[in-house]
This record gives structure tokens, sequence and C-alpha cells, in this order.
């Protein structure tokens, strides 16, 4: 049985990068359906509404930060991470199995996987570089994930050869690796004390069209070292 790819497209600064990621996807036998999204509320439907087998990863490409994701650089149309959290568990072809791709600024960053995981049990990992991402390092990395991961290399040491590829940190979260953190995080989201602890974007409680900042997505500076 072929594997599954769920492209969301929701920012325009992939409409070059598209026909890349799907000749690489195929490359590796994959299936890949792509959709387009001008806003949040269109995604949300068609995740609801999307029958058939199950996505085994969700590629997202958006501009993000640490707390939101949107449309534009400049925030437009945000959603918050627990919300696209929420959006994704509405999904009836995701299993505990699906692998979230984030193909967006600071998508490998422990604390959104840690929001994305403790708020939807149907996402086995999440994957990105938690750093800000260009428009050539995009593809490079996903073809090195899709590559690196038919080699069935443990998550340690794909991070790192493809942090090496990209000349830029990268890192892979799972739900084994967070198990404890992610149960902590379960409990601390619902407790009142956590209301104090959490960050607003954690906790259910987010402003709308929140002004991002710093999510152009800029070309790699080649004196750029790979970081932590």
């Amino acid at each position: 049985m072929p594997k599954r790819i769920l492209f969301l497209k929701i920012t325009k600064d992939y409409d070059g990068l598209l026909e890349n990621i799907t000749s690489v996807s195929e490359l590796f036998g994959f299936e890949i359906t792509i959709h387009k999204f001008a806003t949040f509320d269109a995604l949300n439907t068609y995740l609801s509404e999307a029958n058939g087998s199950v996505f085994d990863i969700i590629y997202v490409a958006a501009h993000s930060n640490e707390n939101f994701l949107a449309v534009t650089p400049n925030g437009d149309n945000a959603l918050s991470w627990i919300d696209f959290a929420d959006s994704l568990c509405g999904c009836p072809r995701l299993s505990s199995t699906t692998k979230v791709y984030l193909g967006c600024c600071f998508g490998g960053s422990r604390r959104i996987a840690t929001t994305l995981m403790s708020n939807c049990d149907m996402i086995g990992s999440v994957a990105g570089a938690p750093c800000t991402l260009s428009t050539i390092q995009a593809p490079l990395a996903f073809h090195s994930y899709l590559f690196l991961s038919w080699q069935a290399l443990d998550d340690e040491t794909l991070s790192s050869a493809i942090g090496s590829v990209i000349r830029s940190s990268f890192k892979v979260h799972t739900r084994h690796e967070m198990d404890t953190e992610l149960a902590m995080s379960k409990y601390l989201q619902w407790s009142e004390f956590g209301q104090h602890l959490f960050p607003a974007s954690m906790i259910r409680t987010v402003e709308d069209n929140k002004v991002l900042g710093d999510l152009e997505i800029d070309e790699p500076d080649s004196s750029q070292g790979a970081d932590e």
C-alpha cells in the first residue's frame, strides 16, 4: 500500500516549490495530495471533511513563529498552534503514527511540538527547523527528511544529518521521546496553576490576527553555521 503525504499550502511563498516537492515525494513512493488555502476557515473545513486512507505525513507550508502560524509574514489571518492542533485532530485521515512536517520558520521548536502533540493524540512526531528557514532550505530539508527516513535512521542521527545538509538546525520530536513532558503539559494546561505558567498561545486564550514578526523567508546566510 502506498504511503501518503498531505501538503497544506497556506502561504504563496511555496508557489515555486511545489513541482520539486511533488517529484521528490513520488521518488520515494509517496502519493502526495496538495491543497491550497487562503484562510484557516477553509483549512478547517477541508480537514474535517477529508475521507480516505490515513495520511502518513502532513506537510505544513506557512509562515510562523513559536506562537502562531499565518498566511503572510505580517501575521494576516493568524492561528495559534493549539487551535491548529485541534484542526488536525478533527481530520479522520490521521492516525497515532502520522508525522507532522513543519516547512516554516521555527517549525522544529520543542515548544511547538509540545503544543501540537499534547493537544492532539493523532500526531506521532513533529519535525522542522527551530529557526528561520529560507525558500532554498525548505525543499532541500524535506528531500533529506524523506531520504534519511527511508534509510530508517534514528531520529537523532536524522536530525543531525539534515542540519548538516541545510547548514542550520533541524529537529525531530517524537511522542515516545517526549512522553513524560507531554503528560505534564496536558495536566498543566488544564490546571489553575498552569494558567499562570503557560503562554497564552499554549492555553486556548489567543488574540486574533497577531502580528508574528520576523517571519520573512530570507535567503540563507552563507556564513551561518549549524545551530544547536
